[in-house]
């Protein structure tokens, strides 16, 4: 059975779509791309109605293929309906209240590692009045010094 990340590239691939031509289509790097087919990230929430079109599904079927196990994907529509992006398409499924959990704790645990990565990446106030030492000085030297010799501190 094949992983959501395959049904991604499945059906990038069924509308005629390359990783390039995709992270155009979106205006994004390829490399992005990259990362959501291979489960290392996910489009942007609101990055997600573009991505949808593009490879022809709602945006419910889109979070589909990026959180829900393959077995509660819903259908897809065939790829020669890329136009209609909106068509209704059958659930396999009756549960969706499941598949609605399914989808919020997949939200839930990215907005997690987002937070994780946003707090660890932070600068501190410390580390921001160093920066504005160092900018005042070199400011004050500049008038005063050859600039070859800021080199080095710039």
């Amino acid at each position: 059975m094949a992983s959501r990340r395959s049904r991604l590239i499945q059906r990038r691939e069924a509308v005629g779509h390359t990783q390039e031509s995709l992270a155009e289509a979106l205006d994004v790097d390829r490399t992005t791309v990259g990362r959501w087919e291979s489960g290392r990230g996910a489009p942007q929430p609101w990055m997600r109605p573009k991505h949808a079109r593009a490879l022809g599904l709602s945006v419910d079927q889109l979070a589909g293929l990026l959180a829900a196990p393959p077995a509660a994907t819903e259908a897809l529509p065939p790829s020669g309906s890329v136009g209609d992006a909106s068509a209704p398409v059958p659930a396999r499924r009756t549960d969706h209240g499941n598949d609605l959990v399914v989808a919020v704790a997949a939200e839930s645990a990215e907005s997690a590692l987002f937070l994780r990565f946003a707090s660890a990446s932070n600068v501190d106030d410390t580390l921001l009045e160093q920066i504005d030492a160092d900018i005042a000085r070199l400011a004050a030297d500049y008038v005063s010094k050859p600039v070859f010799e800021l080199f080095h501190d710039l």
